[in-house]
């Protein structure tokens, strides 16, 4: 056995199997879930019209070990004609928006928000109080050509920071051509 296929051995021997989870493939992306996640649809009155809203949601406040109380991915298809990756004109104010209606849903504080990319396309990463120091939203949001996929966990402040959710939202694939 010459050394390269002893370290290969050694290395598939302590190699981790596949994660625990839920991997959840939809046409468009695929996340890893700790458990399969709930699908949820919900339509909302804009200014451009009425968006339809395609949610995936783990409650995992009852999970053991979790540092996490919620997990969830939504899916949100905008008119070609109001927003764009592509359109870098209004993406500043798109996200601007974005941002101040994920902390006005939850009437929280935004403690950080920086710009992020995913596969070339632009992106916020954000932090939200919740309910006064309670727990702390944490945030992904990217524009795929005119669809908004927003990823995002949910924890207790002293659980902040936590490896599961830095997994989750690393675990966010577009699917090609999409």
């Amino acid at each position: 056995m010459n050394i390269l296929t002893l370290l290969l051995t050694a290395f598939c021997l302590t190699a981790p199997l596949q994660e625990n989870g839920y991997l959840l493939q939809t046409d468009h992306y695929s996340i890893l879930f700790p458990q399969k996640p709930t699908p949820q649809d919900q339509t909302v009155d804009s200014k451009i019209g009425p968006l339809h809203i395609h949610m995936q949601i783990y409650d995992a406040s009852n999970a053991v070990g979790d540092g996490n109380v919620a997990y969830s991915v939504a899916e949100t298809q905008y008119p070609d004609t109001s927003i764009s990756s592509d359109r870098t004109d209004k993406l500043d104010k798109f996200f601007e928006a974005t941002v101040n209606g994920a902390v006005n849903n939850v009437k929280g504080k935004l403690l950080s928000v920086a710009p992020i990319q995913l596969n070339g396309y632009p992106g916020r990463f954000l932090r939200i109080d919740y309910q006064d120091g309670v727990a702390v939203i944490t945030m992904r949001a990217f524009l795929v050509k005119s669809t908004l996929y927003m990823m995002q966990t949910i924890a207790y402040t002293k659980n902040d920071h936590n490896a599961a959710s830095e997994a989750f939202m690393k675990s966010f694939r577009l699917k090609t051509g999409k």
